[in-house]
Protein backbone atom coordinates (compact mmCIF):
# COMPACT_ATOMS: atom_id res chain seq x y z
CA UNK A 1 0.00 0.00 0.00
CA UNK A 2 1.07 3.57 -0.80
CA UNK A 3 1.64 6.18 1.75
CA UNK A 4 -1.37 8.08 -0.32
CA UNK A 5 -3.13 4.90 -0.17
CA UNK A 6 -2.54 4.72 3.48
CA UNK A 7 -3.48 8.30 4.51
CA UNK A 8 -6.69 7.97 2.00
CA UNK A 9 -7.57 5.55 4.89
CA UNK A 10 -6.95 6.95 7.67
CA UNK A 11 -8.85 10.02 6.56
CA UNK A 12 -11.84 7.99 5.97
CA UNK A 13 -12.04 6.50 9.13
CA UNK A 14 -11.85 9.65 10.55
CA UNK A 15 -14.49 11.22 8.84
CA UNK A 16 -16.79 7.63 9.39
CA UNK A 17 -15.31 8.40 13.20
CA UNK A 18 -16.68 11.75 13.51
CA UNK A 19 -19.45 11.55 11.53
CA UNK A 20 -21.14 8.40 13.75
CA UNK A 21 -20.03 11.31 16.76
CA UNK A 22 -22.09 13.45 15.00
CA UNK A 23 -24.75 11.40 14.05
CA UNK A 24 -25.29 10.09 17.49
CA UNK A 25 -25.08 13.31 19.34
CA UNK A 26 -28.09 14.87 16.86
CA UNK A 27 -29.99 11.44 17.36
CA UNK A 28 -29.80 12.67 21.54
CA UNK A 29 -30.63 16.40 21.11
CA UNK A 30 -33.65 15.57 18.79
CA UNK A 31 -34.64 13.08 21.15
CA UNK A 32 -34.49 15.22 24.14
CA UNK A 33 -36.29 17.88 21.94
CA UNK A 34 -39.26 15.72 21.16
CA UNK A 35 -39.68 14.63 25.04
CA UNK A 36 -39.27 17.70 26.52
CA UNK A 37 -42.09 19.02 23.92
CA UNK A 38 -44.18 15.86 24.28
CA UNK A 39 -43.96 16.41 28.34
CA UNK A 40 -44.94 20.15 27.70
CA UNK A 41 -48.37 19.11 26.86
CA UNK A 42 -48.96 16.67 29.27
CA UNK A 43 -51.91 17.44 31.41
CA UNK A 44 -51.80 15.31 35.05
CA UNK A 45 -53.62 13.36 37.23
CA UNK A 46 -54.27 14.35 40.80
CA UNK A 47 -54.88 12.87 43.85
CA UNK A 48 -56.60 13.67 47.17
CA UNK A 49 -54.81 11.80 50.15
CA UNK A 50 -55.78 11.44 53.40
CA UNK A 51 -53.31 10.52 56.39
CA UNK A 52 -53.57 9.60 59.58
CA UNK A 53 -53.97 12.69 62.58
CA UNK A 54 -50.29 13.72 62.88
CA UNK A 55 -48.55 12.02 59.99
CA UNK A 56 -45.47 13.90 59.56
CA UNK A 57 -44.98 15.77 55.84
CA UNK A 58 -41.85 13.89 55.94
CA UNK A 59 -43.42 10.25 55.73
CA UNK A 60 -46.26 11.48 53.55
CA UNK A 61 -43.59 12.70 51.02
CA UNK A 62 -41.67 8.90 51.32
CA UNK A 63 -44.52 7.59 50.96
CA UNK A 64 -45.50 9.29 48.12
CA UNK A 65 -42.51 9.47 46.73
CA UNK A 66 -42.27 5.76 46.50
CA UNK A 67 -45.06 5.00 44.68
CA UNK A 68 -43.93 7.99 41.54
CA UNK A 69 -45.93 10.81 43.00
CA UNK A 70 -45.17 14.17 43.66
CA UNK A 71 -46.95 16.19 46.75
CA UNK A 72 -48.18 19.63 46.00
CA UNK A 73 -49.99 21.06 48.50
CA UNK A 74 -50.91 20.22 52.50
CA UNK A 75 -54.77 21.19 52.46
CA UNK A 76 -53.97 23.44 56.08
CA UNK A 77 -57.24 25.27 55.27
CA UNK A 78 -59.95 22.44 54.99
CA UNK A 79 -57.75 19.55 57.24
CA UNK A 80 -54.30 19.26 57.91
CA UNK A 81 -53.63 15.45 57.24
CA UNK A 82 -55.26 16.22 53.80
CA UNK A 83 -52.67 16.68 51.00
CA UNK A 84 -52.54 17.33 47.17
CA UNK A 85 -50.57 15.08 45.16
CA UNK A 86 -49.56 14.79 41.61
CA UNK A 87 -49.37 11.57 39.59
CA UNK A 88 -47.23 10.94 36.15
CA UNK A 89 -47.89 10.29 32.85
CA UNK A 90 -46.34 6.49 33.71
CA UNK A 91 -48.29 5.73 36.97
CA UNK A 92 -52.21 4.95 36.30
CA UNK A 93 -54.70 6.78 39.13
CA UNK A 94 -55.99 3.12 40.30
CA UNK A 95 -52.90 1.86 40.69
CA UNK A 96 -51.72 4.89 42.67
CA UNK A 97 -54.79 4.85 44.78
CA UNK A 98 -54.07 0.74 45.26
CA UNK A 99 -50.54 1.31 46.24
CA UNK A 100 -51.37 4.15 49.17
CA UNK A 101 -54.01 1.56 50.52
CA UNK A 102 -51.12 -0.36 50.78
CA UNK A 103 -50.17 1.99 53.61
CA UNK A 104 -51.13 2.00 57.08
CA UNK A 105 -50.85 5.67 57.60
CA UNK A 106 -53.16 6.58 54.72
CA UNK A 107 -56.62 6.39 55.23
CA UNK A 108 -58.43 7.39 51.21
CA UNK A 109 -57.23 8.40 48.27
CA UNK A 110 -59.08 10.24 45.25
CA UNK A 111 -59.14 11.66 42.42
CA UNK A 112 -59.30 15.19 41.92
CA UNK A 113 -61.63 15.38 39.14
CA UNK A 114 -60.51 17.61 35.97
CA UNK A 115 -63.46 19.78 36.20
CA UNK A 116 -64.40 24.10 35.71
CA UNK A 117 -67.45 26.28 36.76
CA UNK A 118 -67.29 28.47 33.84
CA UNK A 119 -69.73 31.37 33.82
CA UNK A 120 -71.65 33.47 30.47
CA UNK A 121 -73.08 36.03 29.73
CA UNK A 122 -76.87 36.45 30.84
CA UNK A 123 -78.69 34.49 28.32
CA UNK A 124 -76.11 33.14 26.68
CA UNK A 125 -77.48 30.07 24.63
CA UNK A 126 -76.75 26.58 25.74
CA UNK A 127 -75.98 25.87 22.08
CA UNK A 128 -73.46 28.37 22.07
CA UNK A 129 -72.11 27.32 25.42
CA UNK A 130 -71.67 23.82 24.15
CA UNK A 131 -70.25 25.10 21.15
CA UNK A 132 -67.53 27.24 22.87
CA UNK A 133 -66.42 24.59 25.32
CA UNK A 134 -66.46 21.63 22.23
CA UNK A 135 -64.23 23.57 20.79
CA UNK A 136 -61.83 23.56 23.21
CA UNK A 137 -62.35 20.29 23.84
CA UNK A 138 -64.57 20.49 27.42
CA UNK A 139 -68.09 18.81 27.51
CA UNK A 140 -70.49 20.57 29.36
CA UNK A 141 -71.62 18.53 32.40
CA UNK A 142 -74.01 20.26 33.92
CA UNK A 143 -76.30 23.41 34.05
CA UNK A 144 -75.94 24.86 37.46
CA UNK A 145 -79.53 26.37 37.48
CA UNK A 146 -80.66 26.17 40.76
CA UNK A 147 -77.67 28.93 41.80
CA UNK A 148 -77.14 30.68 38.20
CA UNK A 149 -78.97 29.56 35.11
CA UNK A 150 -75.81 31.63 33.04
CA UNK A 151 -73.25 29.02 35.35
CA UNK A 152 -71.99 25.77 33.75
CA UNK A 153 -70.09 22.76 35.21
CA UNK A 154 -67.67 21.59 32.62
CA UNK A 155 -64.94 18.84 32.21
CA UNK A 156 -61.62 18.91 30.56
CA UNK A 157 -60.14 16.16 28.59
CA UNK A 158 -57.02 14.78 29.98
CA UNK A 159 -54.79 15.57 26.88
CA UNK A 160 -55.33 19.69 27.88
CA UNK A 161 -54.38 21.39 30.92
CA UNK A 162 -56.51 22.99 32.93
CA UNK A 163 -54.48 26.39 33.12
CA UNK A 164 -55.00 26.61 29.25
CA UNK A 165 -58.76 25.68 29.17
CA UNK A 166 -59.63 28.92 31.27
CA UNK A 167 -57.21 30.83 29.21
CA UNK A 168 -59.24 29.84 26.75
CA UNK A 169 -62.34 30.59 27.66
CA UNK A 170 -61.15 33.82 28.66
CA UNK A 171 -61.13 34.62 25.06
CA UNK A 172 -64.25 34.21 24.26
CA UNK A 173 -66.77 37.32 25.04
CA UNK A 174 -69.53 35.49 26.55
CA UNK A 175 -67.74 34.18 29.05
CA UNK A 176 -67.56 36.56 32.26
CA UNK A 177 -65.14 33.90 34.57
CA UNK A 178 -63.96 30.50 34.74
CA UNK A 179 -62.61 29.00 37.42
CA UNK A 180 -60.91 25.82 38.69
CA UNK A 181 -63.97 23.94 41.15
CA UNK A 182 -62.34 23.46 44.50
CA UNK A 183 -60.41 20.14 45.12
CA UNK A 184 -62.80 19.65 47.81
CA UNK A 185 -66.10 21.77 50.01
CA UNK A 186 -64.69 22.09 53.55
CA UNK A 187 -68.18 21.03 54.46
CA UNK A 188 -67.48 17.65 52.78
CA UNK A 189 -63.67 17.11 54.24
CA UNK A 190 -65.09 14.79 57.21
CA UNK A 191 -67.55 13.40 55.27
CA UNK A 192 -65.41 12.43 52.24
CA UNK A 193 -63.09 10.12 54.05
CA UNK A 194 -65.62 8.29 56.82
CA UNK A 195 -65.71 5.61 57.18
CA UNK A 196 -61.76 4.52 56.03
CA UNK A 197 -62.42 3.76 53.04
CA UNK A 198 -59.23 1.34 53.24
CA UNK A 199 -60.91 -0.55 56.36
CA UNK A 200 -58.98 0.70 58.74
Amino acid sequence: MSLFEGHVSITNRRVLFWGFIFLTLSGSLMAAFFMQTSNESVAFDELLVKFAAGTPLSRVKEVSNRIGLTVIEQMAVYDPDLYRVQVPANVKVDEAIEQYGQNSEVIGARKIERELLVKFAAGTPLSRVEEVSNRIGSTVLEQMAVGDPDLYRVQVPANVKVDEAIEQYAQNSEVIRATKIPPIWINEVEALFVPDEFGR
